[in-house]
Formats: structure tokens, sequence, C-alpha cells
């Protein structure tokens, strides 16, 4: 059988198989397009693409040189020259050359890496400069296989502007790419099996057959790769396909060597993403940005002080009032997405410090105690700009951070000036009964703080005498200069090791190493690695031993500034990089004079008592809930971390949709128009007429004191208001001497006890009073498109708890929402009672393909395919661009009401009156008397005198329990977040007000405030600021869209 298969296919089927083996092959290969911009609702760039310059070598061009070649030698024998490999040694010394890199570090790369695809360029060095890029262009014509690459990478001109709504970029992960996969796997079996004649079911999500065949397109041209990069959060996230565009693909002809011969006349172009024009204005947000670092500049009470959370962060949401679209959205703290974008050059560890910055993992918080990384907050000045404000972090401070200002243990630590107090204490502890210890909670902090700054067991008794009397801050300093000094002899040494001891290395016995390698890939059945693997694998090993054996005797010698030793040729070197950083750190000098009264022991023990971050492994003796934890187990680095919120300061996280807080007492407005509702409709069912709309009239007389029997007030007809009223605890106003008010007067002077009893009392059931919570948009996300959006939460025990309906009624008990809703509130307010959903995406613009999906990358048929195959061209001559065609698109997001309350126009005046009086009335909470104190300039409160005629809007004081200490001796300690929402409107022909169109909302929120009216100044300021923009612009937005096709 076997002899007859052999016949028939020599013999039968040999013209066919000659055939198939002279016909020529195709490669095709996928043309990427650049991502599309992002911009603002002017046509402001967010998010474009740059030229970015790279060196390349295309090792398909490498071949053509000869591999070997004989030659005649000095004395006239013939010799097999390894042509090739010289020629890319020489090569590679040129680019090094050229690039300041390392000359075998880029001949490794061309033999192990640049081979593998040899018709694809090896990218060398990315982000080079335009001079280094021209100059390799013109070596190119001497030098085969250099190839000076023009790329693109994503930039954010605007920098930090607007960073939470544009997002970030990222590679995508390992989880994304097989997502991508799978999915286009099942809808492939899908076809599979329905071509097959099966009747399967559809996959989720899908109509029919045709959106199936349409997403398989759409999957493939977007050709995602595991070297792709994705958008990560933000509109980057949101809208990454639409951005990405559609990969081309081109064929070519190639011979058996894979060889390319011609390229083929059959193309499929690229097309670009749609341009994404979002709703804000870049120049609004950057200036709302600037008043929120300016505001946390003025609420910090002491600078650089810990006791007080370093960043306290807040939010300014703006809204077209009509049409729902978000004019800004700016939140503090903010990042640079342009951090995100990988550059491989020589700012790569500045690079990788800001990421760490921005994502506030442990790694960032280990930088920080180490003494690598100060702590850091963005402060505006409107004369000189931005500016960052930069701490180290201290023993002092670190203790002002976790410690409270008074107490047993702030006691302790202010005597135990000296390090043998330190260690003294932990030796008494040690010896106490084990029951002891678990009786007093902040009596284990107490020693834990102290084994966190040194342990007793480490030092010696002979050290303790010659080093007991440093003070615990010079210790901490000098264990940071240490920690810093090491981490740069570190880095020094891996360049110095690889000279000194793994290049002889690699030249006496790597060739015998690889060949045993190799020997154990076939032995084992495994793909053959590249050897440069190998060689990194093998470089790193050396010199993790090299430094685990002589980082202490290297560290010794240069801070003693020795000249002699094992190590001396790279001991030299070292010293003379390592003398600049010594000259410019005082504690560094402190600490080498202070080792000349050491041996050379005590050195290395004290050398080993400055533990970093990570070695801080050691379990806790007490347990502390407000610290992170690993796997149920605190360690002495949970500890050390304690400075920093378990939460972070929000960078990455916008304070305006993705965090919540409570409402305080913005949220009476809600509560208030429930109220004027259940007036309004039983005064109809009655038949009354609608001058008694205001539902209460009572006397608020809040006074200062305790106890439950204190008066807060008085009912209209003289009855007192306690303090336990009817069943549950009343809140007192902020302010005393409100005196008597109505709907409109407590609105105006912010009154707690007037909308505590109307909600208790006026609105028949308290379930009503969740139910307008989430018909104003709370409690539930807003649809913004955006990823990350939370909906906050509302309250499900009001029927049970008297004391929480009064919480409740003025923004607290469980209520927390976010900025944004309440902007979606206030228009609602504001407007005819129309609840919007906010919109970020005013318009997307490109390029819309029509291509046949059955034919799309199927090349089985072609134009003319039969006339060709009669004359033995079995491949496509011609372009089938008449398969693809494409067309421009315009889509505009379009105006969404989610739900529209009955808003009659009575209760609506009543509700605007009470605003307007917050802002221009004799006793309103934002009045011109109360909000001039408040001002930080002259020029901010002649704006605001200016803009009060014009607006209207609510102050708000939200109350929060805080504890930043880890002790359990103190209580949370109550603070409060500031609110103020405040609307302007349009103006007619005759520049007249008119109060029935409001125009913009403002909304701004400040964690760990005073005082609502301290914001509203802001409000103003961004009222201001929008006008000029509009002037500035001749319009409010670049491209106006239609309101009759965008209505929803």
């Amino acid at each position: 059988m076997i002899l007859f298969r052999v016949w028939y296919l020599a013999v039968v089927r040999h013209e066919e198989y000659s055939e198939k083996a002279r016909k020529p092959q195709r490669r095709a290969v996928v043309e990427h397009i650049g991502r599309a911009s992002i911009r603002d609702r002017f046509n402001q760039p967010l998010a474009i693409n740059r030229t970015q310059f790279n060196a390349a070598v295309c090792y398909a061009h490498v071949r053509q040189i000869p591999n070997f070649r004989w030659e005649t030698d000095a004395q006239g024998k013939r010799v097999r020259v390894a042509v090739r490999a010289k020629y890319i040694e020489a090569m590679s010394k040129k680019i090094a050359e050229e690039l300041d890199i390392n000359a075998s570090q880029v001949e490794d790369a061309i033999h192990a890496k640049a081979s593998l695809m040899p018709h694809a360029s090896f990218v060398i060095a990315e982000n080079i400069t335009e001079a280094q890029y021209y100059r390799l262009r013109l070596m190119e014509k001497d030098w085969p296989g250099i190839v000076a690459q023009l790329s693109s990478r994503r930039y954010y001109p605007q920098g930090k502007v607007a960073c939470d709504v544009i997002g970030m970029m990222g590679a995508i992960s390992a989880e994304e790419y097989f997502k991508i996969a799978e999915e286009l796997a099942e809808l492939e079996d899908y076809i599979t099996h329905r071509e097959a004649g099966e009747i399967p079911f559809l996959p989720k999500g899908f109509q029919s057959p045709l959106e199936v065949r349409d997403r398989i397109v759409e999957l493939r041209q977007k050709a995602y790769t595991m070297r792709d990069f994705v958008g990560k959060s933000g509109i980057e996230a949101k809208f990454d396909e639409e951005l990405r565009g559609f990969s081309g693909k081109k064929l070519f002809e190639v011979d058996v060597k894979g060889n390319v011969i011609r390229q083929l006349p059959v193309a499929l172009p690229p097309m670009p993403g749609q341009r994404v024009i979002l709703t804000i204005s870049a120049e609004l947000q950057e200036f709302a940005e600037s008043l929120l670092a300016q505001a946390e500049a003025e609420r910090c009470k002491v600078a650089g002080s810990l006791a007080e959370p370093w960043i306290k962060g807040g939010a300014i949401v703006a809204m077209d009032a009509q049409t729902g679209e978000v004019l800004t959205m700016a939140s503090y703290p903010r990042f640079d997405p342009n951090d995100f974008i990988p550059l491989h050059s020589a700012s790569n560890s500045h690079q990788r410090l800001k990421i760490l910055e921005w994502l506030e993992n442990e790694d960032r918080i280990g930088e920080i105690w180490d003494g690598h990384a100060p702590l850091e907050r963005e402060i505006y000045d409107a004369k000189t700009g931005y500016r960052s404000e930069r701490v180290p972090l201290s023993w002092a401070s670190y203790l002002e951070a976790v410690l409270p200002k008074k107490g047993n243990l702030k006691l302790f630590f202010d005597r135990a000036e000296c390090l043998e107090k330190i260690l003294s204490h932990q030796d008494a502890f040690l010896q106490e009964s084990k029951d002891r210890k678990e009786d007093y909670a902040d009596r284990l902090l107490q020693v834990d703080l102290c084994r966190l700054l040194a342990r007793s067991e480490e030092f010696t008794p002979q050290l303790r005498a010659k080093l007991g009397q440093i003070s615990c801050q010079e210790y901490f300093a000098e264990r940071q200069a240490f920690l810093r000094l090491r981490r740069r002899v570190e880095e020094e040494a891996k360049e110095l090791h690889n000279t000194y001891l793994f290049d002889p290395w690699r030249a006496q016995k790597f060739k015998s190493f690889l060949k045993n390698k190799r020997l154990e890939e076939k032995k084992e059945k495994r793909y053959p690695r590249p050897y440069t693997d190998y060689l990194e694998q093998v470089n790193r090993s050396m010199f993790e031993e090299f430094w685990q054996n002589y980082d202490l005797s290297l560290i010794e010698a240069l801070l003693s500034d020795q000249r002699e030793g094992k190590q001396l040729p790279l001991l030299v070197e070292l010293q003379e990089k390592i003398q600049i950083i010594k000259e410019a750190d005082p504690d560094l000098q402190r600490l080498a004079e202070r080792l000349k009264g050491l041996s050379s022991r005590e050195k290395r023990a004290l050398f080993k008592s400055f533990r970093g971050f990570r070695e801080l492994t050691g379990p806790l003796f007490g347990y502390c809930s407000r610290i992170r934890k690993t796997k149920e187990s605190q360690q002495l680095k949970h500890l050390a971390a304690a400075f920093y919120p378990l939460n972070g300061y929000g960078y990455g996280r916008s304070q305006a949709f993705r965090q919540s807080t409570p409402a305080g007492s913005i949220f009476k407005l809600a509560v208030a128009y429930q109220a004027l509702l259940e007036q309004y409709e039983a005064l109809k069912e009655q038949g009354r007429t609608l001058a008694s709309l205001n539902p209460l009239t009572l006397i608020d007389e809040s006074r200062t004191g305790m106890g439950a029997s204190i008066v807060l007030g008085r009912t209209a007809e003289g009855s007192p208001i306690t303090r336990l009223y009817k069943g549950g605890r009343l809140p007192r106003s902020s302010h005393a001497g409100i005196g008597r008010v109505d709907m409109i007067g407590a609105i105006e002077q912010s009154s707690n006890v007037y909308f505590s009893i109307l909600a208790a009392e006026n609105i028949k059931d308290p379930a009503m009073l969740t139910q307008v919570a989430w018909q104003f948009g709370f409690g539930e996300k807003s649809g913004i498109e955006l990823p990350g959006e939370i909906s906050g939460n509302l309250p499900r025990d009001l029927a049970e708890d008297k004391t929480g309906i009064y919480a409740y009624a003025i923004g607290q008990h469980s209520l927390v929402v976010t900025p944004l809703q309440t902007a979606v509130m206030m228009a609602a307010v504001a407007g005819d009672g129309r609840v919007l959903k906010p919109s970020i995406i005013q318009l997307k613009a490109g390029r819309e393909m029509e291509r046949d999906a059955g034919e799309l990358f199927n090349y089985a048929h072609f134009p003319y395919q039969q006339e060709l195959g009669e004359i033995g061209i079995h491949f496509p001559l011609f372009s089938v661009s008449s398969v693809q065609q494409e067309h421009s698109a315009v889509s505009y997001s379009p105006i969404q009401v989610r739900r529209a309350l009955f808003y009659p126009k009575e209760i609506r005046e009543m509700l605007m009156e009470g605003m307007r009086k917050v802002v221009q009335g004799s006793r309103g909470s934002a009045r011109l008397s109360a909000v001039r104190r408040a001002c930080s300039s002259p020029q901010v409160y002649r704006i605001y005198t200016e803009m009060a005629p014009e607006f209207i809007g609510k102050t708000g004081t939200a109350e929060i329990l805080y504890k930043q200490t880890v002790d359990k001796e103190t209580k949370a300690a109550l603070h409060t977040h500031t609110w103020f929402a405040g609307v302007n409107f349009a103006k007619d022909h005759h520049n007249q007000i008119d109060w029935n169109t409001p125009q913009i909302v403002v909304v701004v929120y400040l964690r760990f405030g005073h005082w609502g009216r301290e914001v509203a100044p802001l409000v103003a300021l961004m009222m201001k600021k929008w006008e000029d923009i509009c002037k500035k612009h001749g319009g409010t937005s670049y491209i106006r869209p239609p309101m009759d096709d965008r209505l929803n």
C-alpha cells in the first residue's frame, strides 16, 4: 500500500503537485492606522497622535549579505570568514554610537530577535530625537538593515486638563486580548454551524446572522495584537473601538525563502477611526481645575502638615440646563495621562515614579517611606500659575499623621527623643506577660511604632552605647539617606558588574553554557528560546549573588572613602559617581561622619537596621482596624503605610462622578418639592386657593448647649421644639438667630429644624422621600458616557427611624450622591421638571464603511477569476475596492429626558424665590455681606457682586465623621464638606434676564471645607468665565448640533 501510494503521488498527481509548488506564495500584511483624535466643543485637541522616531533593523536586508565567504589570509591560506556576523557587529557599534546605547545589546537583539521575523522591522530604540532619525536615514544607504522608522504615539497636548474625562491608554492586558479572541471564536463557530446547515442559537446581543457577520468583520479589521495599546479609562476606554478605526491589508508575492518579489494590486486601505467631539470646553475645564487647586491651598491650615488630610480634593461640574451637555467636569487631584504612554528613554525612571504616584499602590507608599519620593500636591496661584508642593516624609510628620494631637501615645513619643528610649521601651515590653500585652491596644501600638523605627534585637550593647543618643528624627532621616544611596549604588553597580564580571564570563563560558541549554531543549522537546533570554537570566542571577555578597561592603567603602578590597576597579569608578550624591545630601554626610567612630562590624549592623519598606515583614503585636493588611495578617509595613489614606487621595477616581458624599443642605430642595407637591394636590382637591401653598411656618431659634430638652425652636402656635422631638433627635441649624421662617425663608437661611419637621410631619409617607430623590436622579447612575460611574445610595429605613428622617431631610443619614447627580437635580428644579441624561459626547465624526461582509478578507473569489485561471494566474490582479465603500458620517448625541416631573409653575416660583434669596436676600446664606469675608481677593468679590443678580443657588454643608489616626484612644471627629449649586439664566434681546430659561448649572464641591458660602464665589467665577468664552468664540460651541434632530 505504501509503495502504491508513493507511485500514485509521484506519477499520477505529479503535474498537480508540481504546479502547486511553482505557484508564487502570497503574504498578507496588516496596515495599521493612527487613532482618531478627541477634541472639546470648540474643536480644541485633547488627545492626538504625535510623530515618534524609532531606530529599527530589518534583518531581511541584512540577509542579502552572504553568511560566509572564502578569503586568502596573510599567509596565503584560504579561510572561511563570517562576513554577515562581522557586518552585524560593525553595524551594532555604529547604531550604539549614534544612540548612546550598549553595542553588545544591540547585536544580541539583532541575532536573537530581529532574525526571527526578518521581513518586519525590529525596533531597537523608541522615541529617538529628530536629529538622530535623520542621521540614521542618511546611514540607510551605506548600512543595509538600518531602518529609520516613523510611527505615532498618543499625546495629550493639554496635559492634566480633563484627565478623568479623557482617560488614559495602556498596553492591552492578557484578559482583554483573550476576551476579544474568545468573542471572535464564538461568532465564527456560530457562522460555521450555520453554513453547515444547522440552526444554532444566535449569540447573545445579536438580532440576526448579518449582525454576527458584521461584528466578525469589525473584530478582524481591528486587528488587536498583544502589543497594542487600548483605552483603559474615560473616553479612551468607552469609545476605544470607534477611535481605533479599521486596519488595512496589503498582499505581497514572495518566493520560497520568504523574500518579497512584488506587491500585488489587491489592497484594502485602512480607514481612520471616528473623531470624538466632547461637550466640555477645555478652557472652562482648565479654569475650573485651577480654582480647585487654588481652593486646596486656601484650605491648608499649616503648610506641609500631615495632621489633616494632605490632599483634600473637590469637584466642579458645569452643565447646560437645556440639553444636559456637561461643559466642565473637573476634579482634584488630577493626573497626567501622558505618563502612561511608554517612552523607552532616559526619562523612564522618572516616568515610573509618576505612574506610581497616579496609581497610589503599595510601591508608591514604599517610595515615600524610604525617602525616594516626597509627598506631593499641586497648588495654583493666580500670579505664578501651578506649582508642586513637596514634603519629604520625616519621623515627626509620620507621627503627626498617625497619632492624635493629644493623648498618651503622643506624649510618649514627644518624650522619647532619642533612639535609646525607643529600644529600651521594647526591652521592657518583651519582659511583660502575654496577658498584659492583650489588655492594652494602644500599648501594643506604641511598641509596634517603636519596632517600626528600630528593632532592639538588631542593636548590640556596644552599638547602643555609641548610637543610643541619636535623635529619632536623625535616625529616620539617615535611614532614608542610606536607602537612597543603596538604590543608586545598585543601579551603577549593574553597569560596572557587566563590564568587570559578566562580560568576561560571557567571553569564556557562554558558548558551552548555551550548548548545554540547547541539548536540554532537544531532550525535553522544547522550542529553542532566544539566547538573549538565557543571557538575561544568567546576568540577573550573577548580579543578585554579587549584590548579596558585596552590597554592604561597597556602601561601607563608599561612605568611608576606602580604596582597597576585592572589587577595587569597580569601587574606584563607583566612588567617582557617588561623590556628587554625597555632596548634595546633608543626611548622607551626617551618616558618613557618624560611621567614623564605628568598627566595620558595627557599621554593617547599623546598615542592616536601616530596613526598607519591603523588608518590614515582621508581624504586629497589636491589631489596627484602620490600616492595610495582607490575608488577614498585619505587618510592620502596613503600619508604616498608615500615613497614606486607605483608599488613596483619589488620583484617577473623579470626585465628580466616581466618588459619592453626603449631599448636605442642597438636598433640601428635593424635600421642599415633595412637600409643596403634596400641599398643591391637597389644595387642588379641596378647591382652595394656591395662595396658601406654603406648607409650614415655624420659629427656628437654635441655641448652643447639650441635652435632650434644649429648645431648638417653636411651632407657629408657640409650642417648643426640643432636641428630642416626637421619637427622634432633631439636628440644630448651623447658625443661630434664624427666627420665624416659611418655605422661602427656610431655603434662604437653610434652616435644619424647618426641613426636618417638614419631612416628618408634612409628607404623608416617608417612602415618598426616597421616591422623590430617585425621581431627581439620585440613587442611580446618571447614564453619562463614561465608565466607572457610581450610583450613590438612598436610605431604605426611613419608615422605622424618625431620627433618620430628620437627618435625611437635610441631606445626611445614609444618603450619598455625586456632584454630577446634583447638577442634574438642579437643572430639573430650575427648569421645567425634566430630568435630563447628562452627556459628555457632542458628536462623532469620521468615515463609515459599507463592505460586503462575505467578501472581506476572502480572496477565494475575485474579479475575472475564470478568465485569469485560463492563462494560469490563480490570484487577483485587480483591486477589490469595489467591495468597500466609504461615506462621511456625523452622529450627534441626542437630548435624552430620563423622566419628566409634575412641576406646576406655583411650586417652581416658590423654589426659585427661595434660591434667589440665598444669593440676593438680606439674610441669605450666600448674601454679599456673608461672602465678602470668604472671598480670597477683592477681584473675586467684585465678580461675585457683578454676577449675583443673575443667578440663583443653594449652599450646602455636609457633615462626616473622619478619623485619620490609628489609635483606639481617640474617636472620629466631625468634619464638613461644602457645596454650592448655582444656576444662571439666558437673556432676551433686551438684555433682560429670562427667569424661565435656565442656561448653565454649576455645582462646586470641596472636601474638608467650612461653610457653603465660601464656595459660592467659585460658582460666580465659573459663570463669568463661561460668558467670556462664549463671547470669545462667538457661540457656545464650534458646531451647534441641530436641536430638532437631537430630541429623543
